[in-house]
């Protein structure tokens, strides 16, 4: 009993004793003193165990000899090997020796194997002693601490993750204070705003990220967010350290504390500034897309009014004598009706579905061959600078829409010059990349040659950069342009699979730089040089059946071809043509028939006549956009079309090209 004693008074409170006269008061009775102090010793919720100065044991409490699976009284004479792996036994030996070596207590938390199953526990061990104050053991209290030790690595290990989600995250993570002051900032937050974490902290948002115009929609944010209404969702402007402005979404939340109080707020940021420019350009996108649908539709219907006005013009003027007063007004009809349909090609250019005849085309014999009247186009004033590539790729494009697009941006460069400048133009070879379509919208990653057209002049604001592709925008005054320039430099771009980059500053000129795709082909014939052109076949008397819906244009075409010197039959739907041509007894040489018709499509039509009439030749016209027109198979390698409004000119040299074909 006297080592239970003296383990208790080892972790009495300094004030207390147990059997002795220092307690005060208390019964003196040995027997009496024995029994209470172990009765307390056993009460006690910790396990308890006493050694000598070798690491015997002595004594224990019934909790600790319950893990060890004896009885307290078969303790005595033990040693921790007899009980532990001996790793642990030869920790808790030398941590025995700490205590005696030192006379000291000393508090440690090791592993403790009960069962087979290692726990954690917390150990205090100390030094008792005898009567004369000399060191004859240890003692020691120890309790299981394996939940807390769990419970512990859990929150290090959430904190780890929540440090790592925080230091890794795309998303800004900042936290403010009570006065709307940086109290922490994340490495996004470096990122996206330019300031560091030392730089941030402790600075407030109005002098640090929030500009003056937005304070006042970001300060009533702040004090919803201090009155607990709840978490907030925001998208607002800012800045970064070196000035830039950024367009940034916020989720705000109020932090507080256990009695509920706010104390702070965290918000996440991301910066979305290049996310609304692929927006802005989209809706871009989907806005000309919409135009140029509406422009193919408009241009449809207008080619076949334009074809009646024009055609019967024409027929007019040719029964009228020049002397004749009527001559004059006819030949201005006839001008005003071919600059309609310059606008209706250039409606449909824009719309990206005139129809064209590609060639293989070396840019730089294209652009050489412009020069004369490209400076006539610009005048004197304006200094015109050409500066080609050597070995420049090839294209496939129609020569005619190179041509469109030349003209187009040296006289759009002109009128940016107004007096005296210069218009510069030049080719490259251009490999895109990811990085490059990443900052353009239209531009997919390829082998492109590049046509540049830069000028001196006045230059673009933003706000009308963002508009100069759109079909009737225009910069200039009022009667001094359409605005279809660009936009048909827009469309022919698109439709032959290319994309047009404009940098541009106000009062710095600007610069337009069209990519079309490099063609590969290993066949050297294919190479068409512009300008050369096959002399045609003089058509000899033929009979032509000619199939047309639209009765104005039946008949106009009749009498055209009439007056060509051709017999001619006419139909008015692709049933009647076909019963024509079986009943018709002499040789037909050629269907002239438009491509959309009741009943079936020219391609159609065309099909079925040829098991009729084998050998006949074919001639295609239309009114429709080329999508339309194409969807129907004509316009393919070798097919002749004939796209309305023609001339009587046009409509004589295309069906002679059609018979000698």
């Amino acid at each position: 009993m006297r080592l239970v004693s003296e383990l208790l008074r080892c972790f009495a409170p300094p004030h207390f004793a147990f059997g002795s006269d220092e307690a005060g008061g208390v019964d003196k009775d040995p027997g009496r003193v024995d029994t209470l102090n172990l009765n307390l010793l056993e009460s006690l919720p910790q396990k308890v165990f006493v050694k000598d100065r070798n690491s015997v044991f002595q004594a224990c409490n019934e909790s600790f000899a319950r893990d060890l699976g004896i009885r307290p009284e078969e303790i005595a004479g033990r040693t921790d090997s007899d009980f532990f792996p001996e790793e642990l036994a030869q920790r808790y030996r030398a941590d025995d020796k700490k205590v005696i070596s030192k006379e000291v207590a000393i508090v440690v938390e090791e592993p403790y194997v009960v069962s087979g199953r290692e726990r954690w526990v917390r150990v205090i061990k100390a030094p008792y002693c005898d009567d004369n104050k000399a060191v004859v053991g240890i003692v020691g209290i120890f309790e299981d601490i394996t939940e807390r030790r769990r419970a512990e690595e859990d929150l290090r290990q959430s904190q780890q993750r929540l440090l790592l989600h925080r230091q890794q995250t795309p998303l800004g993570v900042i936290e403010w204070d009570l006065e709307f002051r940086v109290t922490a900032w994340n490495p996004a937050a470096e990122r996206i705003f330019g300031f560091t974490a030392g730089e941030a902290i402790g600075r407030s948002a109005g002098e640090l990220i929030v500009p003056e115009s937005v304070l006042p929609h970001v300060n009533q944010i702040w004090a919803s967010l201090l009155q607990q209404k709840g978490g907030f969702q925001s998208r607002n402007e800012n800045v970064g350290k070196d000035g830039s402005v950024l367009l940034c979404e916020w989720f705000n939340t109020p932090l507080v504390d256990a009695s509920g109080s706010v104390m702070g707020v965290a918000s996440l940021v991301l910066d979305i500034t290049d996310q609304r420019k692929l927006e802005n350009q989209l809706r871009q996108a989907q806005k000309m897309e919409a135009v140029g649908q509406l422009a193919g539709g408009v241009a449809h219907d207008f080619n076949n009014l334009l074809q009646a006005i024009m055609g019967y013009t024409e027929m007019l003027i040719m029964k009228t004598p020049t002397e004749d007063s009527r001559h004059s007004d006819l030949m201005e009809i006839l001008r005003t009706g071919k600059r309609a349909g310059d606008l209706t090609r250039q409606l449909l250019a824009f719309a990206r579905k005139q129809t064209v005849l590609p060639e293989v085309l070396d840019l730089n014999s294209v652009i050489e061959g412009m020069l004369n009247m490209l400076r006539r186009l610009i005048g004197e004033n304006v200094e015109l600078v050409w500066v080609p590539k050597h070995d420049v790729w090839s294209l496939r494009i129609d020569p005619s829409q190179v041509d469109q697009i030349l003209a187009n941006l040296v006289v759009n460069a002109r009128d940016a010059i107004g007096d005296v400048g210069s218009v510069q133009i030049s080719v490259d070879n251009i490999a895109v990349d990811e990085a490059f379509c990443s900052r353009n919208a239209d531009a997919v990653p390829g082998d492109y040659v590049m046509l540049a057209v830069s000028d001196d002049g006045c230059g673009m604001k933003a706000e009308d950069m963002a508009r100069i592709f759109e079909p009737f925008f225009s910069t200039k005054d009022r009667g001094h342009g359409t605005g279809m320039g660009l936009a048909t430099v827009y469309g022919i771009v698109k439709q032959n699979k290319g994309f047009v980059d404009v940098e541009s500053q106000a009062g710095r000129g600007s610069t337009f730089r069209v990519y079309l795709p490099q063609y590969e082909t290993e066949d050297a014939d294919e190479r068409v040089e512009p300008g050369t052109n096959e002399g045609m076949q003089k058509g000899k008397e033929a009979t032509i059946l000619i199939v047309e819906d639209e009765p104005a244009i039946l008949v106009l075409g009749q009498r055209m071809l009439k007056q060509l010197g051709y017999e001619v039959l006419a139909a008015g739907t692709p049933e009647e043509a076909l019963r024509v041509a079986k009943e018709h007894a002499g040789g037909i040489d050629m269907l002239l028939t438009d491509v959309i018709l009741p009943e079936m499509s020219g391609r159609e039509l065309a099909d079925s006549f040829l098991t009729i009439r084998p050998g006949a030749k074919l001639l295609f016209m239309s009114g429709y956009a080329a999508d339309v027109v194409s969807q129907h198979g004509v316009l393919e390698e070798n097919t002749d079309f004939l796209q309305k409004p023609f001339s009587i000119d046009d409509f004589a040299s295309k069906v002679q090209q059609a018979l000698g074909g």
